[in-house]
């Protein structure tokens, strides 16, 4: 097997694990692909036969982990860099907290879908999850189209009441 194929299998097997790893340390996408690239451009001038190397895995990652440490160093000694990666830090942290807040948002938005009466309930399931008119869901559950809309007037009145302040809090959290 000549050593350019072997690179070419190295990096479809590898690429994708190589540059999630130096996304996860480095907070940057186009700097943890620049990084990937020089971990493979590492492996073509290495003198070891790679099919020598025992645990290719850890091998590969040893010279991602040192990549991450160079830059690291480099990143040390530049005020723009310790910016960006500051910047791209908070970023990072922003984002996950919001995704807890809609996540904790929607789980107690479900529990108070299901705390609503049972046909209340039906109704509103019927309506924001299948999409159905109110003549249909009328038709499904045998009762009549101002039985549903009277049923969703009071489902979204206790949704509203309930969630109305938080979903002001959580506009105005997103807009910082």
């Amino acid at each position: 097997m000549d050593s350019n194929n072997s690179i070419e299998k190295i990096i479809d097997e590898y690429y994708d694990r190589v540059y999630r790893f130096m996304v996860v340390h480095i907070k940057n996408a186009d700097l943890a692909n620049d990084l990937a690239q020089n971990v493979f451009l590492e492996l073509t001038k290495t003198k070891t036969p790679l099919e020598s190397i025992d645990n290719f895995n850890a091998y590969i990652f040893s010279i991602a982990r040192n990549a991450i440490f160079k830059e690291f160093r480099k990143i040390k000694n530049s005020t723009d860099l310790k910016a960006q990666l500051l910047k791209n830090m908070k970023d990072t942290t922003v984002q996950c907290e919001e995704l807890v807040l809609v996540r904790d948002l929607r789980s107690n938005f479900e529990q108070e879908i299901n705390n609503l009466p049972s046909q209340q309930r039906k109704v509103f399931y019927l309506s924001r999850h299948e999409g159905l008119t109110h003549q249909q869901i009328a038709q499904k559950l045998g009762i009549s189209a101002n039985t549903v809309k009277n049923h969703m007037v009071q489902a979204l009145k206790t949704l509203r009441g309930k969630y109305e302040l938080m979903i002001w809090f959580f506009l105005l959290l997103s807009h910082f």
